[in-house]
């Protein structure tokens, strides 16, 4: 074999590695983001006992105040219905970028975590919520903006 040829195969290793490490590193996996199944929220809320447990992204409505994150379907209905509770669970302090605690926001999102659903709704501040997404990444997808339920 020539010089160049081991030099050609002993580049492609490192860069596969470097790879591998990278995604190991930012995604708990070698070979990237690994589990997330993109899922309509309509379909999230009417099919919970499917996702229960699962890695999922959906997008809806996320509104937040001091003492209330959730996602929501549609805004006209109350804070309970078409909804889902949710947990921060990202490197940041607040999921909205310009959350104030005395004001609630909303804004369309996509939020990437874990689904949990229960019967009897024990998620929550009250814990009124049957289902709860851990989110692990939060992404808006536009401007929020001032709203109260």
């Amino acid at each position: 074999m020539s010089i160049k040829k081991l030099f050609f195969v002993l580049l492609i290793i490192v860069a596969i590695s470097g790879y591998g490490i990278y995604n190991y590193v930012n995604f708990g996996s070698p070979i990237g983001k690994k589990g997330y199944e993109d899922v309509k929220l309509v379909d999230l809320l009417s099919f919970s006992k499917v996702y229960d447990g699962k890695n999922v992204c959906t997008q809806g409505f996320y509104y937040q105040t001091d003492s209330t994150s959730v996602i929501k379907t549609k805004l006209e209905d109350d804070l309970f219905t078409g909804s889902s509770w949710v947990v921060n669970e990202t490197d940041k302090d607040q999921l909205l970028l310009d959350f104030t605690p005395d004001r609630g926001r909303v804004v369309n999102a996509k939020i990437c975590g874990q689904f949990e659903s229960k019967i009897d709704g024990q998620f929550g501040n009250p814990g009124a919520w049957k289902h709860q997404i851990k989110a692990k990444e939060f992404t808006e997808l536009g401007e929020s903006f001032r709203f109260k339920y």
